[in-house]
């Protein structure tokens, strides 16, 4: 899920920390009242042709231990690996 805030509050419907929802939970809230929260694919998906993409993960603690590897892996089989750092 692509959220900069560490909480739902602001942005969502929804209330607490994002890290204590499952990503299933997270998808039902709504941000601006109609939009869902979207996964990181679905932002890549929309950015692969227009743009270079940066990933900046603030807290690794929050990833899996082979986010990275994952993530080199999704854009080298969508063709876009020169414009994901």
């Amino acid at each position: 899920m692509v959220l900069h805030d560490k909480t739902l509050d602001r942005m969502t419907d929804g209330k607490g920390l994002v890290k204590d929802y499952t990503s299933e939970v997270l998808s039902r809230f709504r941000v601006g009242g109609t939009e869902v929260i979207p996964t990181l694919e679905e932002v890549l998906l929309l950015l692969k042709d227009r743009l270079i993409v940066r990933i900046e993960i603030s807290k690794r603690e929050n990833c899996t231990p082979d986010w990275s590897r994952r993530y080199r892996m999704w854009c080298a089989r969508r063709g876009c690996s020169s414009r994901c750092m």
